[in-house]
Parts: structure tokens; C-alpha cells; sequence
């Protein structure tokens, strides 16, 4: 029997963010698709995307999930632009309370898509990186993510 392994394809970082009282739209603009990190990240060979979630229950919490194509093309970019990046994160210390490195994850991919992992927009596997992190576990009542809002979803165990 001849078993096919998964196919590894896009590499993400995902950063957890506990912003400031008062600094949430700023927190937005920067972190957000067209912002300041994304707009540096652009230049970089083999960077795909960011998206920015933000928590209904908890006001303040936001998560960043960037994505490239391999994790040797993100730490290329991080290396060939150290001083721009330590740059914009000095900037930008003043809009957070606490900043946690969540992981660094790849997406595999199955033959068969669940409507949990064909998600568009939250990245493909999201869920399945974080099998605790239900639509229900974190309120996905409606996503605004690169403009889109995206219809609401049952949890996983509903499915």
C-alpha cells in the first residue's frame, strides 16, 4: 500500500497582541493587511499575506497570522531587513500591553476539505492548527478580514 504524506505548503507565524486602551484603531491601521508590516513584508520574497483577527469577547486581544510560502524565506527576509523591522516594532511598542509569539505553524493539506478547513480568507488550516480554537471558542460570529466579512460558521463539533 502506497501512502501518500500531506502535502506541506504555506508557513505562518501566529502573534498574539493585548493592546493599549485607546490604541485600537492605530493597533488596526499597523497590524492590519495594508499596514505597516505588511507593507515591509511585501517586499520579501516569498510573503503571501497577513491577516489580523480580533476577539469579541476580549476587546483588546488581537491575533496576526502571516503567511509565506517556507519559513527559510521568512528568516531570509527577517535577516536582509533586521533594521526596518526592529524599526517598525519600536514604533509600535506604545500600542500594545503584551505581545506573545503563538507559533510557527505549516498548513497541511488533505485530499478531502472540512468546511472548518476550507475557510477562505482565515487561512486554510487554521482550526486544525488550533483544534481548541472552535468558531464557538472564539465568538466567529463574523470575521472582518481584508475588507470581507465572512458568514458565520458552526463549531467544529456541530459539523
Amino acid at each position: 500500500m502506497n501512502k501518500k504524506k500531506p502535502k506541506r505548503t504555506e508557513f505562518v507565524i501566529v502573534w498574539e497582541f493585548r493592546v493599549r486602551s485607546g490604541k485600537r484603531r492605530e493597533f488596526e491601521r499597523v497590524y492590519g493587511p495594508d499596514g505597516a508590516w505588511a507593507e515591509l513584508f511585501r517586499g520579501g520574497k516569498g510573503y503571501i499575506r497577513t491577516e489580523l483577527l480580533h476577539d469579541l469577547e476580549t476587546p483588546r486581544r488581537y491575533l496576526t497570522i502571516d503567511f509565506w510560502t517556507s519559513r527559510q524565506a521568512y528568516l531570509r527576509f527577517k535577516k536582509n531587513n533586521r533594521a526596518e523591522y526592529q524599526t517598525i516594532d519600536a514604533k509600535c511598542l506604545s500600542l500594545t500591553e503584551d505581545e506573545v509569539k503563538i507559533g510557527e505553524f505549516y498548513g497541511i493539506f488533505k485530499p478531502k476539505a472540512t468546511a472548518v478547513a476550507s475557510l477562505k480568507g482565515l487561512g486554510h488550516f487554521f482550526f486544525a492548527a488550533f483544534p481548541a480554537l472552535t468558531c464557538r471558542a472564539i465568538r466567529c460570529r463574523r470575521f472582518a478580514t481584508g475588507g470581507r466579512v465572512l458568514p458565520t460558521y458552526r463549531p467544529r463539533a456541530e459539523l
